[in-house]
């Protein structure tokens, strides 16, 4: 027993067409592959699916780049007016150097942010497969049920023909008196109904252009000129084997798992307010200042802080030092160097974040149930799914003996036509039983290769 892949699918699935539409410049072989490719192509959910994609690691970088010091160079020039009435002549100041800002640690809350951003990405690319695999269902059902109704077609366009050929001799036979008038219009019926059931089919046909057309993305009917018969390869698939893959490969259930994770480090990430924050800033340069006609020298200029805040019931307790170091400024104190000790309480300042944190825990367990409901409904799909399986493989069985009975029963009533033991209407009857016993055989296979199609679709990613 073995599972279905996408690439057995589309080995299954290519069978030449040719088409002529917006995409195809002129006229070629378009297989399921080719209609699959244009799709890609075209399709607006998919080229969202990219984008979100692509926004998805824009914020990882984003994230990443929170993990590290920020760092800016920064430069300040000051001239300073001469003031005549005080007598205080004019006079320059220069500083630049580097600055930083370091939060050394949030209490796990910037980890766990980014490893939230590279889960939000693989759920990005995780929608972006299982949109690229719902349209390959969607494809595939307009591609087959258009090639169905295709030669369903050509049955009826055979027996169509059979029939007039069949109505000319009964009108004959007729005429000259050797069949009775019961028998002619019981032949015209037959013929009537063969007619009616071309004429439907073809409309169907121009149908079920339009909607693979849509399915594909184009905004102009697809056109086939040529078909195939419709294949059909037996493949034993195993249900066990399927619910078992679906759960680890189904990409609605791949969503819900990493949502979950997701989910479960924004609860990490609310409850960062408990733990202690440590947060570090630096300042490092050159600095100096002098009066018009005096030298201007650059000095040592640095400023180093670190903030500490140690959350304790719904209050934070804050402590903070500097060390700072600068060149005097003109018209200031002379004061060039100094270090700072502080510390504060802010009282009752956690009520929103423990409000938040609730919110988180709530949300993770909204993601958890929603996780076990995604599985059970993949299982249920999949059942559908297989049953529909299995329940295609009898039809072709079946469709399979009642087409070969049709035949049969056809060619001895053509035969007994001679001996009398038949007559045209028998024949008439046969000739559309043959051609709708045809259209149920082609039902049948296409049934089947869509319920492959929907197993695939429903077990998901393939095996690595």
């Amino acid at each position: 027993m073995k599972i279905i892949s996408s690439s057995i699918i589309i080995l299954i699935l290519s069978i030449p067409l040719t088409a002529q539409d917006q995409v195809v410049s002129s006229t070629t072989t378009l297989s399921f592959a080719d209609c699959m490719k244009t799709a890609s192509e075209m399709y607006e959910p998919l080229k969202l699916a990219k984008q979100e994609i692509d926004l998805s690691t824009a914020k990882l970088t984003e994230s990443r780049r929170s993990l590290y010091p920020t760092l800016t160079a920064k430069g300040d020039h000051t001239d300073g007016a001469a003031d005549v009435g005080t007598g205080t002549p004019s006079f320059s100041e220069d500083s630049y150097g580097l600055q930083t800002t370091y939060p050394i640690y949030q209490g796990g809350k910037m980890s766990s942010i980014f490893k939230q951003a590279k889960l939000n990405l693989t759920i990005s690319n995780l929608k972006y497969e299982k949109t690229k695999k719902e349209l390959a269902y969607t494809v595939a059902e307009a591609y087959w049920n258009l090639l169905r109704l295709i030669c369903d077609t050509k049955e009826y366009e055979k027996s169509l023909e059979e029939l007039k050929k069949i109505y000319g001799m009964t009108k004959k036979l007729y005429a000259n008196g050797s069949i009775n008038e019961r028998e002619l219009i019981s032949v015209q019926s037959q013929l009537n109904q063969a007619e009616y059931q071309l004429e439907t089919n073809m409309s169907d046909v121009e149908n079920q252009k339009w909607k693979l057309s849509v399915a594909m993305g184009l905004d102009k009917q697809i056109d086939f000129t040529t078909i195939t018969e419709i294949p059909f390869s037996r493949i034993e698939i195993s249900l066990e084997q399927c619910l078992q893959k679906a759960q680890t490969g189904n990409y609605d259930v791949l969503i819900a798992e990493t949502t979950a994770e997701v989910e479960h480090l924004g609860v990490v990430v609310k409850k960062s307010y408990k733990k202690p924050k440590i947060d570090f800033n630096a300042f490092y340069g050159k600095s100096g200042s002098a009066y018009q006609g005096e030298v201007l020298n650059l000095a040592e200029d640095y400023q180093f802080g670190i903030q500490i805040a140690q959350p304790f019931d719904l209050n934070t307790f804050n402590l903070s030092g500097q060390a700072i170091k600068t060149s005097p400024k003109l018209g200031q104190t002379t004061l060039t160097q100094s270090d700072t000790l502080s510390a504060s309480v802010s009282l009752l300042d956690a009520y929103k974040q423990q409000s938040e944190e609730k919110e988180a825990y709530l949300t993770f367990n909204q993601a958890l149930f929603n996780l076990k409901k995604t599985k059970a409904d993949t299982a249920a799909q999949v059942r559908d799914a297989y049953f529909n399986y299995r329940k295609a493989l009898s039809q072709v069985n079946n469709a399979q003996l009642d087409y070969q009975l049709a035949k049969k029963e056809l060619a001895i009533d053509s035969i007994n036509l001679g001996n009398e033991k038949a007559n045209f209407v028998n024949v008439a009857e046969d000739a559309n039983k043959v051609a709708s016993s045809a259209a149920a055989l082609n039902d049948a296979k296409v049934f089947y290769i869509i319920s492959i199609a929907a197993i695939d679709k429903a077990v998901g990613k393939e095996s690595n």
